[in-house]
């Protein structure tokens, strides 16, 4: 949250106190006040409190404040609901143990089952600190995985997974049950795969969570990704592509027309760069409308409808009833199946602008996997104004440089943040020809580079040029090129690689 913008805090019901910004205001003035201390901000120009009271503009309770709180420390007063500051300063106050004595009791199978039998609310504050936690190293998931004798908990930051602590057994069903009261899931039911969602009110910042509960053999596993919309990259600028691809996809976004497709795995940002695309449009003037698996990030202006195959509504079925919406572009979450692909080419077909994701390795693959998904030829060589594929690589750490030398800042891993890398495949004329006539991989790909198509992989080798990321980091995200050409070869087909080489 940016205290300069942020105008008021609709709820504290959902709030996770901060340690930090509760050390800087005495419970004793926070009780006469009415005042909740929400964050503490430290950056290089401010060491700002956001505080939440029922009215920031009475200037007694400001004045008031600024005796209080630590010199150099600037209050940042922000409206909320008046009745709920009594049991959130009771929470910020709670005479309970801290995270780390928490964690410490929560490893040992003896204390964990005193601690549970003393403390009714233990599991909701060991809980609370995890998410906290994962929130400040800037976790994309939290894994909470039962082994035979233990609970294991990991954050995946920047992309891969990192070890944070080992819990008793103890705890595993009464994180289980508060997990899933939280998500509104049918606590009773353990066989099946659940998903649900829940938001918490972090360090000034509502960040949305969502659940994921799996059957293994040793109990089931929770996976929570976290959503935080103070961390999406939202627009064009914020994507930090190359000017090239950057000038490309503002000029795609504009398109009254055409199909964009963006491919690649889980977590490599598909989302966020089609959510980018729509937000260069005009919502005032336009009518925006989505259909996602599930919605996860709201956005002002657009219609966002969430895919219910289950009950209600499939991406086909979804696709069918928005053309009826009278809309201008649509944004489709995924092709996965050929009816869904044909309502797509039916949209696009009917004069309307279509973003949507397919999984595939690389821009050619996608090219290859709508094929398979039953688009002709013909009618993609005529609508379809570009594939992107793109992947995330982690940055060297701004603090250390990459060396990781007890660098606090990157956790001792050498990296810090991620950079998006994207190869473009623009259909122009030639390559729509050879597209309309079914040529093969390599002909489509000699086509693009004499049009300055550049791979995944030659975009990664410039960031290491530039000092950006490592070799390393390339292969592990893209592998190594001869090992999955001899794979390929070996299966008689084409690969990422191979079209690379």
């Amino acid at each position: 949250m940016n205290p300069d913008k942020q105008q008021s805090v609709q709820t504290l019901q959902q709030l996770i106190p901060s340690p930090e910004a509760s050390a800087c205001l005495s419970e004793a003035a926070a009780r006469r006040l009415q005042l909740v201390p929400l964050a503490r901000r430290c950056d290089e120009t401010q060491d700002s409190l956001l505080i939440a009271c029922a009215d920031p503009s009475d200037e007694a309770v400001a004045e008031r404040l600024a005796r209080h709180v630590p010199a150099g420390v600037t209050p940042v007063l922000v409206a909320t609901d008046v009745m709920g500051i009594p049991h959130a300063i009771n929470k910020c106050y709670a005479n309970n143990a801290t995270a780390g004595e928490l964690l410490s009791l929560c490893r040992q199978p003896a204390t964990a089952m005193q601690l549970l039998q003393r403390q009714p609310d233990a599991i909701v504050r060991l809980l609370e600190s995890l998410l906290l936690a994962a929130s400040r190293q800037r976790a994309s998931d939290i894994h909470v995985s039962p082994e035979d004798q233990s609970l294991q908990v990991r954050f995946r930051v920047d992309g891969v997974l990192r070890y944070f602590s080992t819990l008793s057994r103890a705890v595993h069903n009464g994180l289980l049950v508060r997990i899933k009261i939280l998500s509104s899931v049918d606590i009773a039911e353990t066989r099946r795969p659940q998903d649900g969602q829940f938001s918490q009110f972090i360090d000034g910042n509502m960040i949305d969570f969502r659940v994921s509960c799996f059957p293994t053999v040793n109990g089931q596993n929770i996976v929570i990704r976290l959503l935080d919309s103070q961390c999406r990259y939202d627009t064009l600028q914020r994507l930090n592509l190359p000017s090239k691809i950057h000038r490309a996809l503002a000029e795609l976004a504009h398109r009254p027309e055409g199909l964009l497709v963006v491919c690649g795995p889980t977590g490599c940002g598909k989302s966020n760069t089609l959510h980018a695309l729509i937000r260069e449009r005009d919502a005032s003037s336009l009518n925006i409308m989505t259909l996602e698996d599930p919605v996860e990030m709201s956005v002002a202006g657009i219609r966002q409808s969430n895919i219910d195959a289950e009950h209600a509504m499939d991406f086909a079925q979804g696709v069918r009833g928005l053309l009826r919406q009278d809309p201008d572009v649509l944004l489709i979450g995924e092709v996965r199946d050929t009816p869904s692909c044909a309502m797509a080419l039916r949209a696009v077909m009917s004069g309307h602008q279509l973003l949507t994701t397919v999984h595939a390795s690389s821009a050619l693959a996608g090219l290859a996997r709508l094929r398979e998904l039953g688009a002709l030829a013909g009618q993609l060589a005529e609508n379809l104004m570009a594939i992107a594929s793109q992947r995330l690589v982690r940055k060297f750490c701004p603090v250390c440089d990459g060396s990781a030398t007890d660098c606090h800042s990157c956790q001792g891993s050498g990296y810090q943040g991620r950079q998006l890398i994207m190869e473009l495949l623009l259909m122009n004329d030639a390559l729509a020809a050879l597209v309309a006539k079914g040529a093969g991989p390599q002909q489509l790909l000699d086509c693009a580079r004499q049009h300055g198509f550049r791979t995944l992989r030659e975009q990664g080798e410039q960031l290491v040029s530039q000092g950006i990321t490592s070799e390393r980091e390339i292969e592990r995200v893209l592998g190594r090129e001869d090992r999955h050409r001899s794979r390929e070869v070996r299966q008689g087909g084409v690969s990422h690689a191979d079209v690379h080489a």
